[in-house]
């Protein structure tokens, strides 16, 4: 093998395992803001029914938790899309690289945009979801007794 075929050997790996990183990071991001927001959602519904909470802060503080948490996680989920868009447009840049570099390397399908993107549009619809979920939770608060509920054990 010649020093200029061992060159463009070098070159497709770096291309190819580059890729490799993208899409995996690409995939860790949407993991990393699924978790985040089951943790979130799943706190917000504990904070307002599991807790007493409302009993103990008040309709207007669990409320204005609630739209922390709508906005925490409106601000996870778009360095996310920003993220996982980033790594679709390097993952295609790599791409082309490699269909430079060996001609024979097939082009990506055209639906293969439409899966991806897909991550990004399941995204937009869980913030969409967050601030409905915080409008109902906010509306829900309201109707929750201010005192405590004593619950007793004894018969």
């Amino acid at each position: 093998m010649s020093i200029d075929e061992s060159f463009r050997l070098e070159r497709y790996k770096l291309v190819t395992s580059r890729q490799v990183w993208v899409v995996d990071v690409a995939r860790a991001v949407f993991t990393g803001y699924a978790a985040t927001l089951a943790a979130f959602v799943g706190g917000a519904i504990t904070l307002t029914f599991a807790t007493n909470a409302v009993a103990r802060l008040g309709a207007t503080t669990v409320n204005e938790i609630l739209f922390f948490i709508a906005v925490f996680l409106s601000c996870v989920a778009i360095a996310s899309v920003y993220q996982i868009g980033f790594c679709i447009w390097r993952w295609y840049e790599y791409r082309g690289a490699e269909c430079k570099l060996y001609a024979a390397a097939p082009q990506p399908e055209s639906w293969a945009k439409y899966f991806e993107l897909s991550f990004i549009v399941i995204i937009s619809a869980s913030v969409a979801l967050v601030w409905l979920g915080y409008r109902e939770l906010g509306e829900l608060i309201h109707t929750i007794p201010d005192q405590p509920v004593a619950v007793s054990c004894l018969h």
